[in-house]
């Protein structure tokens, strides 16, 4: 049997850098190997690590390079008994649906990575494409559940649970030797770090902590490989992660013990994660790390690192349940410090997770048992009929109302306590306004009476005001204040919005901080201008702990049900006609929409 794989990135063939797309196809494809299924790779010829690194692409695989225009000669030059798109669908360039069973992997959301770019793929083609597609393969479970819901988009209603197939990230069942940094090698602990730094992929407090405690102790090293990439438009959130590189980038210029390298290749990457003692991958929360099954930690444990990882991801419930590394909160400091401490104190307890590690991907994740139910769907293959999209594509939410943007944290404590934000209203019928705010700790509830939100005109004119008590302040989440529908103002008004914390008696005058709001380094769209009681009382600070201007505070909008808009609309237009005397329009208006009314009321009363 022959397959013939189309890769979304390079694959690790011979000394060829790698991501963790090229990654995923390469483990695919070792995997049907394993099983006497012949594979044909075809990896894109016009990538940035393509054409950087064309000279090393082995003769058999630059035949088979593919671009938009030649996917459809390839298929029908090759002959394959079966196509697979591997790493994700959004490199499909078939015109139609080909003769042969169609695989399509889902190894993440491409839709919540590309929004992070300020550059959201086409949902349309998203669904037109898994309305072809015979089978769906996927990393993670969480990811399943969330490719069912796009299934119900394109019109398809899978027969049996295995229409979308889990296959977890995997490697082959020989791990390797590992060789553990002796506690008396004066580089030990051996930190790495490895892959692209994306926007999604935010392990700044991670990193920074890990610098500052090799600083302190003048001991350890970490070795960072990878960079931002080189050819994606910068959104906000990728503006930040290329600053917390830049600013690694400058700590590893002064300091002997903190490297950071560019893209090698895999084998030489292999080779120093074998003689290091820790993975580092602690990433803030956000929605694409919740639903990854991440591939470069699956490498780190094969190759016997335990890894400092999130607490929240599906690939850390593996990590605790075999003790194969640390799952840390990588929003709080004090969990992070208390893993690095252990690291650095603990080389035996290093070395026992490291054992663990790979203990975990021999028994979970080899790539000769993982395979097998995409095995399974080649020797009984089942050709989905191609069906239609049945509802309108799901679209990201409008930039407007949730406007983003490289962020801070600002403190607010008992001696700076109030802020306030002026906007433009950036569309009509907004129902709620919302504030991102965070506590260090759940213990600073007890410090903090009551938040307040006042939202005001431009005149000064109070529109809504609200104070949610201190015990219901999340430890992160949103203060959200609802504008009544009659006061609701216009797109397009000039609004402030004023916060205040309330600390309890105890805490008056303290100049700690009780509560953190986002603070934007730049003032765009729908923000106007921050007024605030003084310069020096609006300023956020950085990961490093050093102060910076904030701009602008950030905030977020809902808009309202349509049909209440609706009614305020007709009573403003009556309101209107009446002022103007114009009782014979008001007349006939109310006249046809009264019999509607009624008829509705009766149909209600009999049911």
């Amino acid at each position: 049997m022959r397959v013939l794989l189309f890769s979304n990135d390079l694959m690790p063939f011979g000394d060829l850098p790698t991501s963790g797309g090229g990654l995923r196809c390469w483990q695919l494809m070792k995997g049907l190997e394993a099983h006497g299924i012949e594979v044909l790779a075809s990896m894109p010829g016009f990538t940035y690590l393509a054409e950087k690194h064309y000279d090393k692409i082995p003769e058999a695989q630059r035949e088979l390079l593919w671009r938009w225009e030649t996917q459809e000669e390839i298929l029908k030059r090759t002959k394959p008994d079966a196509v697979l798109y591997a790493s994700n669908w959004d490199h499909y360039g078939l015109s139609k649906k080909p003769d042969c069973p169609l695989i399509i992997d889902l190894h993440g959301s491409r839709l919540i990575e590309t929004s992070m770019w300020d550059d959201p793929v086409d949902t349309d083609r998203k669904v037109k494409i898994f309305g072809q597609a015979d089978c769906l393969l996927c990393a993670g479970t969480r990811q399943r559940s969330y490719f069912y819901g796009w299934l119900m988009q394109a019109g398809r209603v899978p027969a049996d649970e295995h229409f979308i197939r889990y296959i977890p990230v995997s490697l082959s069942s020989q791990t390797p030797s590992h060789d553990y940094p002796e506690a008396a090698n004066p580089h030990a602990p051996i930190f790495v770090s490895g892959g692209g730094w994306f926007p999604w992929q935010n392990q700044a407090k991670t990193i920074f902590h890990i610098c500052k405690e090799i600083q302190t102790r003048d001991a350890g090293t970490i070795e960072i490989f990878g960079t931002p990439h080189e050819t994606q438009g910068l959104s906000a959130e990728e503006r930040f992660i290329r600053d917390v590189y830049a600013q690694v980038k400058s700590q590893s210029d002064n300091s002997p013990r903190i490297n950071v390298n560019g893209y090698i290749g895999r084998d030489q990457l292999l080779g120093i994660y074998r003689r290091a003692s820790v993975a580092v991958e602690a990433m803030q929360y956000n929605l694409e790390r919740e639903l990854a099954f991440t591939t470069r930690t699956i490498e780190y444990l094969w190759c016997g690192l335990p890894v400092l990882y999130n607490n929240f991801g599906e690939v850390g419930e593996h990590i605790a349940e075999y003790d194969a590394g640390w799952t840390v909160d990588a929003d709080d400091e004090a969990s992070i410090a208390t893993a690095v401490r252990e690291i650095f104190e603990r080389p035996d307890l290093v070395k026992e997770k490291g054992i663990n590690a790979q203990r975990l991907v021999r028994e979970r994740f080899s790539w000769e048992t993982t395979i097998l139910p995409l095995l399974d769907f080649l020797q009984n293959p089942v050709r989905a009929k191609e069906v239609q999209p049945a509802l309108g594509p799901v679209c990201a939410r409008a930039s407007f109302l949730a406007p983003g943007g490289a962020s801070v944290d600002l403190p607010v404590s008992a001696k700076n306590a109030s802020f306030s934000q002026s906007f433009v209203v950036p569309a009509e019928n907004i129902s709620v306004i919302e504030v991102p705010v965070a506590l260090r700790s759940i213990t600073d509830r007890e410090k903090i009476s009551g938040v307040q939100l006042c939202v005001r005109s431009q005149s000064g004119k109070r529109l809504a005001k609200k104070t949610i008590p201190g015990a219901e302040v999340p430890v992160n989440g949103r203060l959200a204040i609802h504008l009544p529908l009659f006061v609701r103002p216009s797109g397009g008004d000039v609004l402030r919005i004023e916060i205040k914390c309330i600390p309890t008696s105890f805490a008056k005058g303290s100049e700690e901080s009780l509560l953190v709001l986002r603070g934007l380094l730049e003032q765009s769209y729908p923000y106007v201008s921050a007024d605030n009681p003084s310069v020096s009382s609006f300023k956020g600070k950085t990961l490093l702990g050093h102060e910076i201007d904030v701009k602008a505070i950030a905030i977020s909008f809902h808009p309202g049900a349509g049909r209440y808009y609706r009614f305020k609309s007709m009573c403003e237009r009556a309101s209107w006609m009446v002022k103007n005397g114009d009782w014979e329009r008001l007349w006939k208006a109310g006249a046809r929409r009264v019999p509607s009314v009624v008829h509705k009321v009766k149909q209600l009363a009999l049911r």
